[in-house]
């Protein structure tokens, strides 16, 4: 399977990317069981993309409607 965003994104920009995460899997790797449960946790809140526009878009539209209508 390929990655899209990779793919389009550019090089140096990817490196960073997986800096970071080999940083922080460093980091984790050395933290106790209750440390990285509070971190999935923290993860599990956040809102990812996705979830973000799929909230947005219905608020735009209803607001352009009643617009609309007004």
């Amino acid at each position: 399977m390929k990655d899209r965003v990779r793919e389009n994104t550019p090089e140096p920009a990817n490196e960073r990317v997986d800096a970071e995460i080999r940083e922080h899997i460093s980091l984790y790797a050395s933290q106790d069981e209750a440390m990285i449960t509070k971190r999935i946790h923290e993860l599990d809140r956040e809102w990812d993309i996705e979830r973000a526009l799929e909230v947005n878009m219905p608020v735009v539209a209803l607001i352009g409607l009643a617009l609309a209508v007004f």
